[in-house]
């Protein structure tokens, strides 16, 4: 509470790809007068050496117009509003609403157009006044020509995917304390007739949009029979934009092959497919291949697959310990992507084997879990009426569509050039049912899943859909409300937390704690807004105990290696002091 009264401050920050070079100093060649009428910007839009530019960060900073900025360069009080649309979340797709991925996050800030005279960001404003840099030597004033905001965004349009940042704090706080929410430039709108300008970041799976395999263009350059082990392709050098080796698919045969510049040796229906004739002028397509290995693993290879954008999300040490935590050994098999695909697509697949994927802007990371229950030494954050609860915010629902009796998923893939989410496509189903429902009324939930391979994996499958269905056997709850901002590094999207409120009540009239999960928070400066579900997984779990340090039987374990470790003994007369051995 030590924050009431004090004065908010948020801050839009833009970083522009600005150009390290100075104009006509080797290496850049750019000549005045020759190259271009006048020199650049310190943009690749108005850069005259393309050869030589080279992109560095100028950083624009946009706060409210109020005293308390922070001091630092280049901040303008230019803002007017922030708007947040929070991502959701949605374990295994189970939500028909919402996609495998759930909802990903947007901010719109809204900025107000002015005049400046252009000296912190134009490298060169001195000579435009002077006329010594334009070829026609006759200068002008900056501040007199234009606005600040239209003409930046005219010399750097190249912004989808540049990063951006949100960040709040108070009055009188260092800019490196405050909370940093990081994005990504996608959209700009404006200025319109009253000089607003809308800017959109967005979440940074949002740069998951491109596709892997990466789309061929190569084609054949004559026809082929069924029994070819060799063509060229149409086109010369078309052949360097494929591996050396790999898998293509032509028309719905995938065959292996080796390259020796334009020429293909091949070996003919493979991966399940059969031999046919394929015409000249057909497409020869590489196709992506993810040899087994673990759920993690398979999606950082897709998001990192031709960028780098991804290098500083990913945290691949958690990724892999939440992964041997909960699903060791739960590998997917060799999987075929015979055609492009958005890594978007890829990753909400991968998400309905009982697992999520989303980004946590104030962590700068994408976050990997497990459907899984809380590690011996986790707790839920309480959230009660008392301590953070705003009075008349709490809403309950039930969310009936998220109920599931039964889980039926399919795998084993019978052709990986046929559509992978319609069932006669797999071979195998395996199925999870309720012994007793209770409410009478069948919700069965389906699930197509390449990611077993053509072989398919029964075990896998049985734990995925056992869990999927101890969570959902039972309505969840939703639960809605508003909590004061004390409670905002806490209930972050993903958080699992303990609701305490009078909405909530046993068949007694008394009130309950409903374990949760947060898959909505909206952040404004003084409130979080916040939606989560039911988080209960039913069932015992437990995790084999160290050998080296270990207890030798029950008695002589201490509390918490009893809570954490798995123990056997007689099922029929166990003795708790003797008789329970640890393995």
């Amino acid at each position: 509470m030590g924050d009431l009264g004090r004065k908010p401050v948020t801050l839009l920050q833009i970083d522009l790809p600005y150009c390290t070079r100075t104009y006509g100093t080797a290496p850049c060649a750019a000549v005045l007068g020759t190259t271009g009428a006048a020199k650049c910007f310190n943009s690749l839009k108005t850069c005259q050496d393309r050869t030589n530019y080279e992109a560095g960060t100028k950083t624009l900073t946009f706060g409210y117009n109020q005293d308390g900025n922070p001091d630092i360069p280049g901040v303008f009080p230019a803002l007017t509003s922030v708007g947040t649309r929070s991502g959701e979340l949605n374990l295994s797709g189970v939500d028909p609403d919402a996609s495998p991925l759930g909802v990903t996050t947007r901010v719109k800030a809204v900025l107000q157009d002015f005049t400046n005279n252009d000296t912190w960001l134009d490298k060169y404003q001195s000579e435009r006044v002077t006329g010594a840099a334009l070829a026609s030597g006759i200068g002008y004033s900056p501040i007199e020509r234009g606005h600040f905001l239209a003409r930046t965004f005219a010399r750097f349009p190249y912004y989808d995917g540049t990063p951006g940042r949100i960040i709040r704090g108070y009055v009188g706080d260092d800019i490196g304390d405050m909370e940093t929410e990081n994005y990504v430039m996608a959209e700009l709108s404006g200025p319109n007739a009253g000089g607003v300008v809308t800017v959109t970041l967005k979440d940074v799976f949002d740069l998951a949009e491109d596709y892997y395999p990466a789309v061929s263009t190569g084609k054949l350059g004559d026809d082929i029979t069924a029994t070819e082990t060799e063509f060229t392709f149409s086109l010369a050098d078309a052949g360097d934009n494929y591996a050396a080796a790999g898998l293509v698919r032509i028309g719905n045969e995938i065959v292996s092959y080796t390259r020796a510049g334009d020429a293909m040796t091949i070996v003919r229906g493979q991966e399940g497919s059969t031999a046919a004739t394929h015409s000249a002028g057909d497409l020869v397509q590489e196709c992506g291949v993810l040899l087994p290995q673990s759920i993690p693993e398979a999606a950082e290879i897709i998001l990192k697959y031709g960028t780098t954008a991804f290098d500083a999300f990913i945290p691949t040490a958690d990724w892999i310990d939440e992964n041997n935590t909960w699903y060791a050994g739960l590998n997917i098999g060799r999987v075929i992507i015979s055609k492009p695909v958005k890594k978007k697509t890829l990753i909400g697949e991968l998400s309905a084997l009982g697992c999520m994927f989303w980004w946590l802007p104030t962590d700068q990371e994408i976050k990997f879990r497990i459907n899984a229950p809380l590690l011996p030494g986790q707790t839920y954050y309480p959230i009660n009426d008392e301590s953070g609860l705003i009075e008349g915010t709490v809403d309950i629902d039930n969310a009936e569509d998220l109920r599931i009796s039964d889980i039926w998923l399919y795998h084993a893939v019978r052709s990986w050039t046929s559509d992978t989410t319609a069932s006669s496509n797999f071979n195998r189903l395996s199925v999870a049912t309720l012994s007793v429902n209770d409410y009478n009324v069948d919700a069965t939930f389906e699930i197509y899943t390449r990611w077993f391979g053509r072989e398919g994996n029964d075990g896998a499958a049985s734990i995925i859909t056992e869990r999927l269905l101890a969570r959902y056997k039972d309505t969840p709850k939703v639960i809605s409300g508003t909590l004061d901002v004390k409670d905002r590094a806490a209930v972050s999207l993903g958080a699992r937390v303990r609701v305490e409120t009078y909405a909530l009540q046993d068949v007694d009239g008394a009130t309950i704690a409903e374990p949760m999960q947060v898959n909505y928070a909206e952040y404004t400066e003084d409130r979080v807004k916040f939606r989560a579900e039911t988080y209960r997984i039913d069932g015992q779990f437990a995790f084999w105990l160290d050998s080296a340090t270990a207890p030798a039987d029950y008695a002589s374990a201490t509390d918490a290696q009893r809570a954490a470790g798995a123990f056997w003994g007689d099922a029929d007369n166990p003795d708790p002091v003797t008789d329970y051995v640890w393995f």
